[in-house]
């Protein structure tokens, strides 16, 4: 089991809203674990006999109650369209989006007609590099109002939908406004601005 793939899933996938407690944790079977926010879920499969049917906060703490079964959320069969996108290259221009002066939490990008929370979509894939995994994970959609569905060896995650107005994609961003990005336009942003500083570093001055 990699350690750090377990922090991740601890800092960019638990809930972190302590209304809901079993979600601030991750829930250890013997041949896997998993943690969802209810927007997305990433099932790594590892697992841990020591900790089998336990759900442990970041300190090892156990938390009381029946885990949400996960098996009914993730879907039986794999959307129909397998998307052929660089998912280290998306990675990094959602990391340089999210440092942008003109990002908001709830901005979008568009792929394949489906509208992923960039910063959701950061999030997740943020587990995945942990784990080594971008480079052989599949991406699949369908439907824009299904969720997309990350696979390969090593994980299985979703990712929840947005719902858009296609009329919004692509336009001039407006301040502390959401924000629609088609893919293209993202990774064509970055690849021209990708090399600038977006905010000041601290000390910066000196």
């Amino acid at each position: 089991m990699n350690k750090q793939v377990i922090q991740a899933m601890y800092s960019q996938v638990t809930s972190k809203d302590a209304i809901r407690p079993l979600l601030v944790g991750v829930h250890f079977e013997k041949e896997r674990c998993y943690a969802t926010n209810t927007r997305i879920l990433v099932v790594y499969n590892e697992g841990s006999e020591k900790h089998d049917g336990l759900t442990l906060n970041s300190q090892g703490e156990e938390i009381q109650g029946k885990f949400p079964d996960v098996d009914r959320v993730i879907p039986k069969k794999m959307p129909p369209k397998k998307v052929s996108i660089d998912l280290e290259q998306l990675y990094r221009a959602c990391t340089w989006y999210l440092r942008s002066d003109l990002s908001t939490p709830e901005d979008e990008v568009l792929i394949e007609n489906v509208a992923l929370r960039i910063v959701e979509l950061n999030h997740l894939l943020s587990v995945f590099k942990q784990g080594k995994a971008l480079s052989s994970m599949q991406m699949y959609v369908g439907d824009p109002s299904r969720p997309a569905v990350f696979k390969n060896q090593m994980f299985t995650a979703i990712i929840m939908p947005c719902n858009i107005n296609l009329e919004w994609v692509d336009t001039d961003p407006i301040p502390e406004s959401r924000r629609t990005i088609s893919y293209a336009n993202l990774i064509n942003t970055f690849a021209f601005e990708g090399w600038k500083k977006n905010k000041p570093e601290q000390l910066d001055w000196l």
